[in-house]
């Protein structure tokens, strides 16, 4: 449906605006971008590779950032980026200090294979943001200019 907008929570690679703006399409400005969090659920390291995912964990709670707004588009483009193992769950999030949303976002599932170990930001941002962005834009390139 053309105008629906969407609010996202993002808690791995795609709080990188770069790379958010790339795999959105959307040019993003810091404003858009909420810090958030996301109680009950744990954030680990997909296997084999530099990115997360995140499964319902009831002692746990992820920081990631909220995005409202994104637009239709934008939300298939997100999509086919997370299609290797993701579903597409809504949940509460926390959004600053106490607004509370509905934000989609997504999850693990029993197809991925996860390690036991916590993912951090910053130490993707160190050691791989560089080559991933390299595979980010070489994905975005093939996709159907709209």
């Amino acid at each position: 449906m053309a105008g629906v907008r969407s609010t996202y929570f993002f808690y791995g690679t795609l709080m990188d605006m770069e790379v958010l703006s790339i795999v959105s399409g959307l040019s993003l400005t810091s404003m858009r971008l909420r810090p958030a969090i996301l109680p009950g659920y744990r954030r680990v390291r997909v296997q084999d590779v530099q990115y997360p995912a995140v499964y319902a964990s009831e002692d746990h709670s992820v920081e990631g950032l909220a995005v409202h707004g994104i637009p239709q588009p934008a939300t298939a483009r997100l999509r086919l980026f997370e299609n290797d193992g993701y579903d597409l769950a809504v949940e509460p999030v926390v959004i600053g200090d106490s607004t509370n949303r509905k934000a989609a976002l997504f999850a693990a599932t029993a197809r991925m294979n996860l390690t036991d170990e916590d993912w951090s930001f910053e130490d993707w941002r160190r050691q791989h943001r560089r080559q991933f962005l390299l595979r980010v834009k070489a994905w975005a390139e093939k996709l159907p200019r709209s």
